[in-house]
């Protein structure tokens, strides 16, 4: 990519900025940051460099510590709940936690480290399949022929997950951060096309994956981040012909602990002196069906 001066509008990622950093026009007049919770240090350094311009943030999620030292205004757009009613979003999300109580019990022995718990631990913790359970078996219950996402704790787990579904004859594949970009372009080319059925990760599949075709997503990594959560159920909410509704399928208990997406409501910006006040309370209602585990 080259930067010309004369651009009349550049859109580019904030690593492509920073190495072109000399190529910049001098005449900017807006700045747009999508995805703005995961605001780098460089996009730091470009508001300092064009202070007077406006800087202009997008993010479902605007929950990240300190966002709020760098951006001024919060402007709340509609709802997950207004957007799932206009059906702007999928109309109805269906979520199942049947192992929620172990998955408790288990995650008060795992580290905290800033503000999540400590992959290492977790993923020794979860290598049982009497506390995360027995996905394809689940999977088929609740969701068999739906395209689905997996969100694993490391990719290791990531990996087993996915052979535990093609040991079960379903068609699956695990993809990562550190695979050359042909493998993974043909790999989510293959699960667009349904050839694979279930397509397991860590992250890399949890902010800007476009497959709206996913019609399941199977939360199997445990997080105190809400921003996570939401991000994650968000891969299956949008909408897509003839598809309904999402299945969640909740290995980890997320949603129990952070509630539904659709009663997600955008907090104030965190300032990182104080904890932004959240209106919203229905988490604390959220409940779990003894009988078939529907939350």
């Amino acid at each position: 990519t080259i930067l010309r001066k004369s651009d009349d509008c550049i859109v580019a990622s904030i690593q492509t900025i920073r190495t072109r950093w000399s190529h910049l026009p001098h005449d900017i007049r807006l700045v747009f940051i999508d995805e703005a919770h995961l605001l780098h240090k460089d996009h730091i350094r470009l508001m300092e460099f064009w202070s007077a311009i406006p800087f202009i943030g997008l993010s479902a999620t605007p929950m990240t510590r300190a966002l709020g030292r760098h951006f001024e205004t919060l402007v709340r757009g509609p709802s997950i709940e207004q957007l799932m009613h206009s059906r702007s979003l999928v109309g109805k999300v269906i979520a199942y936690s049947p192992r929620h109580e172990a998955m408790k019990k288990l995650l008060a022995t795992v580290k905290v480290q800033s503000g999540d718990y400590v992959k290492g631990d977790l993923a020794n913790a979860l290598n049982r399949k009497e506390i995360i359970g027995d996905l394809p078996v689940e999977w088929r219950k609740h969701a068999g022929g739906r395209q689905t996402v997996v969100f694993a704790v490391n990719i290791a787990h990531s990996k087993s997950i996915a052979e535990d579904f093609i040991a079960a004859g379903i068609s699956a594949a695990h993809i990562d951060g550190t695979m050359p970009d042909e493998e993974r372009d043909k790999i989510i080319a293959d699960y667009r096309a349904g050839r694979v059925q279930v397509l397991s990760s860590v992250a890399v599949l949890a902010v800007g994956f476009d497959a709206p075709e996913t019609g399941c997503v199977v939360l199997a990594r445990p997080t105190l981040s809400e921003m996570l959560h939401i991000q994650q159920a968000g891969r299956g909410m949008r909408p897509f012909d003839g598809k309904e509704d999402l299945i969640i399928l909740d290995h980890a208990g997320n949603c129990v602990r952070h509630g539904l997406p659709q009663f997600f409501e955008v907090p104030d910006l965190d300032d990182g002196r104080r904890k932004p006040k959240n209106k919203r309370h229905k988490k604390d209602k959220t409940i779990v069906c003894s009988n078939c585990g529907s939350v």
